[in-house]
């Protein structure tokens, strides 16, 4: 067994819960997945940095309190709604106690390696059941002490007690304790509207904000790109991409569907109400690509919103509830946009890829892209309204592949006074 430190160096949170799932998961025979990165959240007992995990079909979080040292202070059970559920207090239990604890809770009882070290299920809960009726201030305790502290007592109480571990001390205590219609700290439901934000390193944030925005419009494209073929793949099932207007975000996905020899089902513009996407949702449920294209409206609407909100979430089948009906839909889905900001309760479910290029990166893909753009259009025309973009790229608010459009239309039209006949057009948006 693993033997780990009381107090862990600050900063070695990452190794020491990889440590301690590798433990639970023989102890418990299952399989945990753990995120590579900590969620860093405050609330009103600290700082934290949470760990998500999944086992089976239970999510939980290991969460371990920042300071000088790092410690391993509980655990959150989540609920279908990604909201913590129970918090199970570890804050005081060393670590074999905290395993076993975490053992216990993923499996609903201890694992069978625990019991052969201790005495039979039944024993012990005549020794808890004695224990709670000779001892007057045991209900009193088991409400309001932590149960680690409870524990001590109970186990000075009696030389036989200590044939009872501390997990099963706990369990049988929430047993007894949720049969009063009682509970614990240690044991906490968490309370509708109970908090925790988000902490947030303004300083790396604006680091990796300006990577994002200086990044190579052609990376940008490449991923996007890549998304679309891992929707194709069912690797992934939803894409939102949003950002630029008139940056090609359209053509390049269906250009790459195109090239993967899929033919989307695609809707443009807005939606007469919920009830019609919800049919068009059921017809199109299994198997399918659905390409949603400038339908920005619906995120306006919040029956619609709510809708969508289901169908982009990024698991392989989702439950979209429409009033009495309930849809099981298993389609790959890309939404795209021209939002300049797209609704976080939307893309925090889905793969989401923002393309927002500046006026430089937009110049640099239109001069890139030139000869396929248009191609009914000489070379020679295409390239001086190109340039003429280039002059005025400081006094417009965008440039795009719509405005190009638009000086050559100025162009055919005032062949020779074009360039004013531009601005006024560009100008007039």
């Amino acid at each position: 067994m693993y033997i780990i430190k009381e107090a862990f160096q600050s900063g070695s949170s990452s190794k020491v819960v990889q440590k301690v799932v590798n433990v639970v998961e023989k102890r418990i025979v299952q399989q945990i997945t753990v995120a590579s990165f900590p969620y860093n959240y405050a609330n009103q007992y600290g700082k934290f940095a949470g760990y998500f995990c999944a086992a089976s079909k239970k999510i939980f979080r290991l969460n371990f309190l920042l300071g000088t040292s790092d410690s391993l202070y509980s655990m959150d059970i989540f609920g279908k709604n990604s909201i913590p559920k129970v918090t199970v207090d570890l804050d005081g239990f060393n670590i074999i106690q905290c395993i076993e604890a975490i053992s216990e809770e993923l499996t609903g009882e201890i694992s069978e390696s625990v019991l052969k070290e201790y005495t039979n299920d039944d024993r012990k809960k005549m020794l808890f059941s004695t224990w709670t009726e000779e001892d007057k201030d045991a209900l009193d305790n088991l409400q309001n002490k932590r149960l680690a502290a409870v524990y001590t007592q109970f186990i000075k109480k009696d030389t036989y007690n200590k044939e009872v571990n501390l997990a099963s001390f706990t369990q049988l205590a929430k047993q007894y304790l949720f049969s009063l219609g009682l509970t614990n700290p240690s044991f906490r439901i968490r309370k509708k509207g109970s908090t925790e934000r988000e902490i947030v390193d303004k300083a790396k944030q604006d680091q990796i904000q300006d990577l994002v925005e200086t990044m190579a419009w052609e990376k940008k494209f490449k991923y996007l790109e890549s998304s679309v073929e891992a929707v194709v793949d069912d690797r992934i099932q939803s894409l939102i991409c949003y950002g630029s207007p008139g940056s090609g975000k359209t053509e390049t996905i269906m250009n790459k569907l195109k090239s993967l020899g899929v033919t989307p089902k695609v809707f443009s513009g807005g939606f007469k109400n919920a009830d019609e996407v919800f049919k068009l949702l059921t017809k199109y449920s299994n198997d399918q690509i659905l390409v949603f294209d400038d339908c920005d409206s619906v995120m306006k609407n919040l029956e619609l919103r709510n809708i969508f909100k289901s169908a982009l979430q990024n698991t392989k089948s989702r439950e979209i509830t429409w009033r009495d009906k309930i849809l099981d839909f298993h389609s790959g889905v890309i939404f795209i946009s021209n939002l300049q900001k797209f609704d976080p309760a939307i893309t925090s479910r889905s793969m989401t890829i923002e393309i927002s290029l500046s006026n430089e990166q937009m110049l640099s893909k239109i001069e890139s892209t030139l000869r396929a753009f248009m191609p009914e259009v000489d070379m020679k025309i295409k390239k001086a309204a190109l340039d003429f973009l280039k002059e005025i790229q400081t006094g417009v608010k965008t440039v795009d592949y719509r405005e190009i459009q638009k000086v050559i239309i100025a162009m055919q039209i005032q062949p020779t006074d074009w360039k004013d006949f531009a601005m006024l057009m560009l100008s007039s948006q």
